[in-house]
């Protein structure tokens, strides 16, 4: 599990684990010190935490960078991804375009 989603990442990215994870998982070492990479982890907050960060958000103007592509764009998108040739922004699918 481990090796396979941080390849994806650029170099000095960040994976970041929200939640429990099911299972233990191994990486390797290098692919962490040759790339930058680092691994961080924190448990979902209740409700007033949640709030006290999207209020962060709202007064600094911190807002998600995405791109709404089409149903018919979302394979290859996510071979970009797979490859690291994706970029940093979030990819949204307009459900409308799928038929």
């Amino acid at each position: 599990l481990g090796c396979k989603y941080i390849s994806t990442l650029k170099v000095g990215g960040n994976w970041v684990l929200i939640g429990g994870v099911g299972q233990p998982f191994q990486i390797s070492a290098f692919a962490l010190l040759f790339s930058r990479h680092s691994i961080e982890g924190s448990l979902i907050g209740g409700v007033p935490e949640t709030q006290e960060m999207l209020d962060f958000c709202a007064k600094h103007n911190v807002v998600p960078e995405f791109e709404v592509i089409n149903a018919k764009d979302a394979d290859k998108q996510f071979k970009a991804m797979m490859e690291g040739s994706s970029g940093a922004d979030r990819k949204v699918i307009d459900m409308s375009t799928l038929k």
